[in-house]
Formats: C-alpha cells, structure tokens, sequence
C-alpha cells in the first residue's frame, strides 16, 4: 500500500468514526458541520501544499463557489442539503 493512502486511512478513519459518534453525544450540529467543512478545506491545502510544496491561493475560490452554489440551493429553491452538496460540487468543477 503506498504511503500516501496510508496516512490518509490514517488520519480519515478515526475522523469518521469520531464524527459518526460525536453527533450523538454534542447537540450543536451548526458548529459541528462549519467543523467538518473548515477541517475538509484544511485538509485539502494540506495534501496539495504538503506534497507538492505549491502554495495553492486559488483552492479557496472554488470552495467560496461551492458554498455560494450549495448557500442557493438551499436558501433559494428549498433543496434538501444532500442534493444541494452535490450541485455544489458541480458548481465548484464548473468554475
């Protein structure tokens, strides 16, 4: 198995294990889902700066407009937040 899958099972595993847990047991779901995303966004600067040694400014931008499409769809056309997840990552490979 490379090294690199390695330490992504490594550090994904216990994270989706602790927040398959941690719902159940902390009643704040709006601090835990900006957790979740922030730590997503962390963690794809960190492969892409980590392996790479590029300093990635424009990886924000296509999160801001995953967020702005994902905000629509949620606010605009009442879409559950599954479906609107996945027009915002369309949203954000379109851009």
């Amino acid at each position: 198995m490379p090294n690199a899958l390695k330490h992504t099972l490594f550090i994904a595993v216990p994270l989706l294990v602790v927040f398959a847990v941690l719902p159940g047991v902390y009643q704040n779901h709006l601090l835990l889902f900006n957790f979740v995303i922030f730590l997503i966004l962390a963690q794809g600067v960190n492969i892409i700066y980590g392996f790479t040694g590029y300093l990635p400014f424009g990886y924000v931008g296509f999160f801001g407009a995953g967020a702005y499409g994902f905000a629509v769809m949620v606010m605009h056309f009442q879409t559950p937040a599954v479906l609107a997840v996945l027009v915002a990552g369309v949203v954000g490979v379109a851009l």
